[in-house]
């Protein structure tokens, strides 16, 4: 049959309708009429349109996605940490809200950087969405939603299940970077990482913000491992938020973070768990130095360790304010104290 050339730009704009919008069930992909999102099919076409904005509009079941390594983390991202080199290439900027439905059966098991539901995302906005079974296995800046996080909104989230990694490991983001905001948001998850590891988030750095965030579960490593976020840093900032978990590691290890530093903040926040380790384990921060500042919060549980373990903090270099620790400390080999297990040079306790 023979088309004249009307007819063929026709079916030609048609199926590149199919192949865009026209995929999802509904919506045009703009804030005020977002793309919707029904089928794990639907969610994985998200790759495609890393800058438009989804409502989801039913429970997704991701068991289909298990070959080859499971689901392929929507954007790109290059992670170097030898060389504290983060590069993101291709990140999601648009939005998607759960809108309260579930997201089912994330597996990943790859030996690679930023494997999580979203690898990474950049001026973005993450609401409502609750992954359920989840089990993530990946290297650096591994979690279950979000492995790399800049400049973007993530509230009120939830996470369970298992992830693993290397280094920047979490239930909810492995690292959130650069004024990112987390919040009313929670994970019930196994993590385990060796460097910086925690129940929430591994790393949060750059004047990043957590409030009203919680965790339960157990998180294991070796350095810089909390039962929320195993490293806060450059002036962000932790409030308002709790972990229940059971931390172990080696060395900085704490109930609610594992590495307090470089104006970081821990205000109006608690931790409830046994912690254990070997050096520098506290029941709120397993190390606070450099300018990092902890006030108005508490810890209770039983902590054991070997070097420089307290209640609430284990090696305290800086500041301790209006707060307090009740539970068993059990340190084994030098220093052990119901507050601070060493308070250094620098370090200052007040009004507690």
């Amino acid at each position: 049959m023979k088309v004249n050339g009307f007819l063929m730009i026709v079916f030609l704009c048609m199926g590149i309708l199919s192949a865009s919008g026209g995929y999802f069930a509904g919506g045009q992909g703009t804030s005020e009429d977002p793309f919707h999102v029904k089928t794990a099919e639907q969610l994985d076409y998200i790759r495609n349109h890393l800058d438009a904005h989804f409502l989801q509009k039913a429970d997704i079941d991701l068991s289909s996605f298990t070959d080859n390594g499971g689901w392929i983390p929507i954007g790109e991202i290059h992670i170097d940490l030898d060389n504290d080199e983060i590069i993101v290439i291709a990140p999601f900027t648009g939005s998607y809200d759960g809108n309260s439905h579930q997201i089912k059966n994330l597996f990943i098991n790859r030996n690679e950087n930023g494997q999580a539901l979203f690898s990474c995302i950049s001026e973005a906005q993450l609401h409502n969405i609750t992954l359920e079974s989840v089990h993530v296995s990946g290297n650096d800046g591994t979690s279950g939603l979000v492995g790399v996080c800049e400049k973007s909104q993530i509230t009120n989230c939830a996470v369970t299940g298992t992830v693993s990694g290397a280094r920047g490991v979490g239930g909810l983001t492995g690292a959130s970077l650069i004024k990112s905001t987390i919040s009313h948001s929670h994970t019930a998850c196994e993590v385990s990482g060796e460097l910086a590891a925690g129940g929430l988030t591994g790393v949060h750095e750059m004047d990043c913000l957590i409030t009203h965030c919680s965790s339960t579960g157990n998180i294991t490593g070796k350095m810089a491992i909390g039962g929320l976020v195993g490293i806060n840093e450059e002036e962000a900032t932790i409030i308002h938020s709790y972990s229940t978990t059971e931390v172990t590691g080696n060395t900085g290890v704490g109930g609610l973070v594992g590495l307090n530093k470089e104006k970081g903040t821990v205000n109006n926040s608690y931790a409830k768990g046994n912690i254990s380790g070997h050096k520098g384990i506290g029941g709120l921060c397993g190390v606070n130095e450099n300018k990092g500042i902890i006030r108005n919060s508490y810890a209770t549980g039983n902590i054991s360790g070997n070097i420089a373990v307290g209640g609430l903090v284990g090696r305290n270099i800086s500041l301790v304010e209006t707060s307090y620790a009740t539970g068993k400390v059990n340190g084994n080999d030098i220093a052990a104290g119901g507050l601070i297990g060493v308070n250094e040079e620098g370090g200052m306790i007040e009004n507690t």
